[in-house]
């Protein structure tokens, strides 16, 4: 799975994180913001943290201004950091140092290609490159799933493979027009359209019975099919 996505939503829906490239970062992260070395920390602790005593702040101060203790006692943390304000200003004594300089800790995203130089991206990358060389003579698909058609950081590098693997098929599945590699149209498809809709129609074309039919007909209402 090569992603550009921040979000850490793969590992949390269950994804082997060996198995992910993350090609601009994970805010799931901390890293240096002075970059003293390549160690990673996890933010869950640092971000729990940093909410907890907000929303400890944010009842304080609603316990002050209308005196009532009792229903913020049994509000839930949203609850309590709602409303209070629409950007949460961390105070420097919150704010996570590193362990070894002390510079503070930075979500470890980038689009930069600052991320390229660090250890965590190379063996990402690496990994990714031995899977593609390992299969580039197997019946493969590659299936692009709602991906900027200009990023070009994880497009270029998957058509040249494309163009170069002859069993491989390649789809996208976008609301943009695809671009496509230079490859038969036999191997290659675009469906233009709701991400969500069109794979709950593949999902019943790939099923059986009478779900193969209502599948097809949901696939047909997308906004194009293209071979």
């Amino acid at each position: 799975m090569i992603t550009c996505n921040c979000n850490g939503r793969f590992e949390r829906a269950g994804f082997d994180a060996d198995g992910l490239f993350e090609t601009e970062g994970s805010f799931a992260r901390l890293r240096c913001s002075a970059i003293c070395s390549d160690e990673y920390h996890d933010a869950s602790s640092f971000v729990e943290h940093v909410l907890d005593c907000m929303a400890q702040r944010a009842s304080r101060a609603q316990d002050a201004s209308d005196g009532r203790g009792s229903e913020a006692q049994g509000a839930t943390r949203g609850q309590r950091l709602a409303g209070v304000c629409n950007f949460i200003e961390v105070p420097e004594a919150l704010i996570p140092r590193c362990p070894h300089c002390g510079a503070p800790l930075d979500a470890a995203v980038d689009d930069t290609g600052a991320l390229a130089r660090t250890s965590l991206f190379q063996r990402q990358q690496a990994r990714f490159r031995s899977f593609l060389e390992a299969y580039k003579n197997e019946r493969i698909l590659i299936l692009e799933l709602g991906m900027g058609q200009r990023n070009l950081a994880i497009k270029r590098p998957l058509m040249a493979f494309a163009e170069a693997a002859p069993t491989l098929s390649y789809v996208v599945v976008n609301r943009e027009q695809a671009i496509l590699p230079a490859i038969s149209a036999e191997r290659t498809a675009s469906i233009e359209g709701d991400l969500g809709e069109a794979l709950a129609a593949l999902c019943e074309l790939a099923g059986k019975g009478s779900a193969q039919s209502d599948g097809a007909q949901r696939l047909d209402h997308a906004d194009g099919v293209r071979p």
